[in-house]
């Protein structure tokens, strides 16, 4: 029932689909670890010392920044995500922290609001505690002063996450950048599969070793946006989402397509989340819901 609700509240979106078994087996491979600028097969020997002058540095990886939101092509409408009000930063802004109860009580938050508040401060769902200190709260940035001025609303809740999402978890700004600096998923042999939330043709690739999950929604031969799910990259354990446009930009939004075939958009990552929630707890952890 709890999910029925959340989709509907949605208007029909989410960022998953119905997949088939991954072709891609877990061959055991070690993990790939975010960052890492080169490995000891990139490594050439040569005769040759270079000057310290000559020595190639990694390239700079442009990554969100809070002073502006990412943003997107598509348009992001209040009628289908409430996190297109505007007003938000005017909002936090006016926040007084010091004037709110030094000890913040969560006992009372519902259990999809609950998730969120762990999710957007970085703790474990079943670590949360029933109360926390306000300046405890303050000190997570970016996204404890959103937490804060929220105070349980979940359209407050949704607003931050939106606002911050990106920034907070310092993503690449171009997917080539992603590819370079975190994982390169371009050699992983990919399946297709028929997306309900999109209508269209999704190319999967799938590292189980590395917790990489990437979906490319095709229009005809083209990627119309590539989606990537993380797992295992974040203190909480829950997942993460990126989503990159058709020009390899870093977006917080995307299309989908409701249940009577009309296009909407939805917000990054919230819109994910809908699909991606356990049942019941609504942990923030499962690879492929059951559409």
């Amino acid at each position: 029932m709890l999910r029925s609700i959340f989709l509907l509240t949605l208007v029909g979106g989410g960022c998953s689909s119905t997949t088939a078994p991954s072709p891609v087996s877990d061959d055991g491979s070690p993990p790939v670890e975010a960052d890492v600028a080169a490995t000891a097969d990139d490594v050439v020997v040569t005769d040759d010392v270079p000057a310290a002058n000559d020595i190639a540095t990694p390239p700079t990886v442009a990554r969100a920044t809070c002073e502006v939101p990412v943003g997107g092509d598509v348009p992001l409408l209040v009628t289908t995500a409430v996190e297109a009000q505007p007003g938000y930063d005017e909002l936090l802004e006016a926040l007084d922290v010091t004037a709110l109860p030094e000890t913040i009580d969560l006992s009372g938050l519902s259990t999809i609001t609950r998730s969120i508040v762990a999710y957007m401060l970085e703790i474990d769902l079943d670590a949360l505690p029933d109360t926390m200190p306000r300046d405890e709260i303050a000190a997570i940035e970016p996204m404890g002063r959103a937490v804060l001025l929220a105070d349980g609303d979940l359209v407050l809740l949704r607003r931050g996450l939106h606002r911050f999402y990106q920034c907070a978890r310092a993503f690449p700004l171009r997917l080539e950048d992603f590819k370079s600096a975190i994982y390169d998923y371009s050699d992983i042999s990919p399946y297709e599969v028929q997306s309900m939330p999109k209508n269209d043709i999704r190319r999967i690739r799938e590292d189980k070793a590395a917790h990489v999950y990437v979906a490319e929604t095709l229009i005809g031969d083209a990627v119309r946006e590539t989606e990537i799910l993380l797992a295992n990259h974040r203190k909480d354990g829950a997942l993460d989402f990126l989503v990159y446009d058709s020009d390899g930009d870093l977006v917080d939004r995307s299309e989908f397509v409701t249940a009577v075939g009309t296009d909407i958009s939805g917000a990054s990552p919230y819109a994910c989340i809908a699909c991606h929630f356990e049942p019941g707890t609504f942990r923030i952890n499962v690879l492929f819901p059951d559409l």
